[in-house]
């Protein structure tokens, strides 16, 4: 797939499965342009999302905290990735109050349009999409998680037939899908979830007691962040040093956004030089 239909493609996943992607998807846009254009100045091969091939030369994009309209630029290779989620954690570029900004959403931080929630609980589970969620998911954690009064919250775009399955197996303990996966974290003490949730990452943001459910530590999407901060000793304040400084290749629609890329790939191309 090329660069120039990379960002249709995403667009087009956006708009399947019966629920709406919500979001600053404009803002997004322009942050994905400006990194495009970049990389073919470069000609540096640039993915999304699972399109890519974990070439140490490549990058790949996630959009991450859509109400915020912020986009994920990660080298393919995670071993390199994490070198720089590493650097920026270590820094002090900046401090921007992305806490308060994620406080100010209210119950509007859903990805996806939903229900409002119909019961309040203490402890949720952030299953994934049902292309991963028993992949990597570990279920022995998931039970401990139910002792302890935890309840499990789908992915909203969850395959019904892997619905009818939790139902079938943990009954009234499974919430539904469609409820705002935002809302519960926002009213939860204790939010258990892997490396492929973004909600995950809302709940460190917000000061939530964040636990795995995953296979091997935090794998997926947003595992290198994941396993950056949870063992920190403030994992929020780790977490948006991280998200301050570009070099981690997270980016807000800010009005220093143009520098801000500029910043993540002269470090690129510079430890690139130093592979080659």
């Amino acid at each position: 797939m090329t660069n120039d239909n990379i960002h249709s493609e995403a667009v087009r996943r956006l708009r399947i499965g019966g629920l709406i992607h919500q979001g600053k998807t404009a803002e997004q846009s322009e942050i994905v342009r400006l990194i495009e254009a970049r990389c073919a100045a470069s000609n540096i091969n640039l993915g999304h999302d699972i399109v890519y091939n974990d070439h140490p030369h490549e990058l790949v994009y996630h959009e991450v905290f859509g109400q915020l309209g912020a986009i994920y630029l990660r080298v393919a290779d995670a071993k390199r990735s994490l070198r720089y989620l590493t650097a920026a954690l270590a820094g002090n570029y900046r401090s921007l109050p992305i806490s308060q900004w994620v406080e100010g959403l209210g119950v509007d931080g859903d990805k996806y349009m939903s229900w409002p929630i119909f019961k309040t609980v203490a402890r949720v589970i952030l299953l994934p999409g049902s292309n991963l969620y028993k992949k990597h998911t570990n279920k022995k954690l998931i039970m401990e998680a139910l002792d302890t009064g935890a309840y499990i919250k789908p992915h909203p775009l969850l395959n019904p037939v892997h619905f009818d399955e939790l139902r079938e197996e943990f009954g009234n303990r499974v919430l539904n899908p469609k409820e705002s996966g935002f809302a519960h974290v926002k009213n939860a003490d204790v939010v258990y979830t892997t490396g492929d949730s973004e909600l995950g990452l809302y709940a460190l943001l917000l000061g939530k007691k964040v636990k795995t459910i995953a296979n091997n530590n935090f794998q997926g999407g947003f595992g290198p962040l994941f396993s950056q901060v949870i063992n920190a000793p403030d994992p929020t304040q780790a977490l948006t040093r991280i998200l301050s400084d570009p070099i981690s290749g997270i980016f807000f629609p800010t009005e220093s956004l143009k520098e801000d890329i500029d910043r993540f790939f002269d470090r690129f191309i510079a430890s690139d030089a130093e592979i080659n």
